[in-house]
């Protein structure tokens, strides 16, 4: 079983689209994840690459451009790999199951509830400051 993940955020530069030696469509793109340290009262920001395929990753290419707001849910894909020049590296991103598309950029959102989600694309979805827990 491969981990879900759930992400909000803003698109900080447009998706990247291309297509596979089959046609396959992929699009990659990535969102900003925001991580506060306490003890040196600092904020850091880590980029979480997102990758979607077929109509999905069409659907993304015709709707999403830099500053565009999104919920993205799917699965962790963790792969090793090596450069040409023998470097062994491991690489970290986000296969991309569902996603909902914000009107309301430049806000932070939360789910109304902090359950799971069944089905994402009718998930509903509130400012951070209006959420109910």
């Amino acid at each position: 079983m491969q981990a879900q993940l759930t992400l909000a955020g803003t698109l900080p530069r447009s998706p990247e689209m291309t297509y596979n030696p089959a046609g396959l469509a992929i699009v990659k793109f990535s969102l900003p994840s925001s991580i506060y340290d306490a003890k040196t009262k600092t904020n850091s920001t880590q980029w979480i690459n997102c990758t979607a395929f077929d109509k999905k990753a069409e659907s993304i290419a015709q709707y999403c451009a830099k500053g565009t707001a999104v919920f993205v849910q799917g699965s962790l894909n963790v792969r090793q790999y090596t450069t040409k020049d023998g470097r062994s590296g491991v690489s970290t991103e986000i296969i991309v199951d569902k996603i909902e598309y914000l009107k309301d950029f430049g806000r932070e959102y939360v789910l109304k509830s902090n359950t799971p989600l069944d089905d994402f694309q009718t998930a509903t979805v509130v400012p951070v400051e209006e959420a109910p827990y």
